[in-house]
C-alpha cells in the first residue's frame, strides 16, 4: 500500500532541489530517513549535501518539522504516515 507525504523545501533546500514543494509516493511504513535519501536521490547531490553530513547520517544542519511538530534529533526515523507533511529547513547561525 502506498502513502503520499507533502514536503516543503525553505532557503537553500529549495534552492538546490529547484521546487518549493512536492508530493512523495512511498510504501507504506517508509521511515523518514528513506524519504530524505528519496528527496536526495531525485535532486542530486546539491539537495544531498545538504540534507546529509556523509552517507546515510542526517546533517546534523537539518531542522525537520512533521505536521507541524519539531522533531528532536533522537527521533528523525520514524515511520511516515499517509497525509504527513515534513518542513525541511537548513539551520541558521549567526552572530
Amino acid at each position: 500500500m502506498a502513502i503520499s507525504v507533502k514536503v516543503r523545501l525553505h532557503n537553500m533546500l529549495r534552492h538546490h532541489a529547484g521546487v518549493e514543494q512536492e508530493a512523495l509516493v512511498l510504501a507504506e511504513g517508509t521511515l523518514l530517513h528513506a524519504a530524505l535519501e528519496d528527496l536526495a536521490r531525485r535532486h542530486g547531490p546539491g539537495l544531498a549535501g545538504m540534507l546529509f553530513a556523509s552517507p546515510g547520517v542526517i546533517s546534523p544542519h537539518l531542522v525537520i518539522f512533521r505536521n507541524q511538530q519539531l522533531l528532536p534529533r533522537d527521533q528523525v526515523d520514524v515511520p511516515l504516515a499517509d497525509g504527513d507533511e515534513l518542513l525541511l529547513f537548513p539551520a541558521i547561525s549567526g552572530g
